[in-house]
């Protein structure tokens, strides 16, 4: 049986899977993140640990890594850091995904 995908879309699609874009949906954690600023469009970190109950030194290392990967915006207020989702970045980046899939089979 053959591949499907060429070597140039195989390394593509090793790229995206290997990124941090992928892992920051792989944990429990960040995943109840995500569908809290679903739900509340956006929030500081002691608002988020305050809502799923995780201390907020692991909150704030999710948001860092969360914001890092392209899927948190934050902004300064005052002496507080909101966070709130970049949909246009997730957007984009399951968009990309999805072409090298549709460039195989």
């Amino acid at each position: 049986m053959g591949s499907c995908c060429g070597k140039s879309l195989l390394k593509q699609c090793k790229s995206f899977l290997s990124g941090n874009f992928f892992k920051a949906f792989s944990d429990n954690s960040r995943a109840e993140i995500v569908l809290l600023f679903m739900e509340h469009g956006q929030m500081t970190v002691g608002q988020v640990s305050e809502k799923i109950d995780i201390n907020q030194s692991n909150v704030s290392r999710h948001l860092s890594m969360m914001h890092e990967s392209g899927i948190m915006l934050k902004t300064k207020q005052g002496r507080e850091v909101v966070y709130r989702l970049d949909f246009n970045s997730i957007k984009a980046n399951l968009n990309s995904f999805l072409d090298v899939l549709n460039s195989c089979c």
